[in-house]
């Protein structure tokens, strides 16, 4: 079994009868569980210095190897770290699927947790390097809740308000331009034609213009709720 960092060390072995083989299975994929996440994150932090859109790096990292996912490391491992052959005599097939579901239910949702901090902190404001460092040193499970202590911290939520700030005004002028352009197009459909002579793939209509509005329009809720936030905090202190 290749374990060159000794993520296994933990695992025992030799439980022959089934309640303890049960355990011991799961106490396998406990261990197995911390080397994936490791190779998981290792890449993800890759995909983020590279500047790679988040969510991008979700849709990379989850998918499964059946349907052509190159870092389906839990898959992918199982050659790597195989489980026990006594483990294998002693529970049944179905039994071992079971608790390997359960297990890389976990994982994924650690993963997801993991970028939807990130996404989160670059909505904010906060640039690719500051994260990384952020995070880098740390499992990938615990972000989210390094990121929440991080909001209770003063000199942090202060900087949070800060970047939001800034953001909210990016946005609001991106509002305000898009709201002029789909004014613009209102009624004057030779203008949509005339970017589609130029780019035929062009989705400059008011319909696109007013989906994007959408967005920010959430996006900028989002921001204001953090600034709100931290003016409450900061009253309450």
């Amino acid at each position: 079994m290749a374990d060159t960092k000794g993520y296994l060390k933990g695992y025992r072995g030799g439980y022959g009868d089934n309640p303890s083989a049960l355990k011991e299975i799961d106490l396998f994929f406990e261990f197995r569980d911390d080397y994936i996440r490791e190779r998981a994150q290792n890449e993800l932090l890759a995909y983020i210095k590279d500047g790679r859109p988040v969510f991008n790096i979700l849709a990379i990292l989850e998918k499964e190897d059946e349907n052509g996912g190159l870092y389906d490391y839990y898959k992918r491992d199982e050659s790597i770290c195989p489980i026990p052959e006594d483990l294998k005599i002693a529970l049944s097939p179905e039994e071992i699927n079971e608790i390997r579901l359960k297990h890389r239910k976990r994982y994924m949702n650690e993963l997801r947790r993991a970028i939807i901090t990130v996404s989160e902190l670059e909505e904010i404001g906060f640039d690719r390097d500051y994260i990384v460092g952020l995070f880098q040193a740390e499992d990938m499970k615990y972000w989210p809740k390094i990121y929440k202590r991080l909001q209770g911290n003063e000199n942090f939520r202060l900087l949070m308000a800060e970047k939001a700030q800034k953001k909210l005004g990016d946005i609001k002028n991106r509002i305000s331009k898009l709201t002029g352009l789909i004014e613009a197009l209102a009624g004057r459909t030779y203008l949509e034609k005339f970017f589609k002579m130029f780019d035929p793939k062009s989705r400059k209509t008011a319909g696109t213009y007013k989906q994007e509005i959408e967005v920010l329009e959430s996006r900028q809720r989002f921001l204001e709720k953090i600034i709100e936030s931290s003016k409450k905090r900061e009253e309450n202190n």
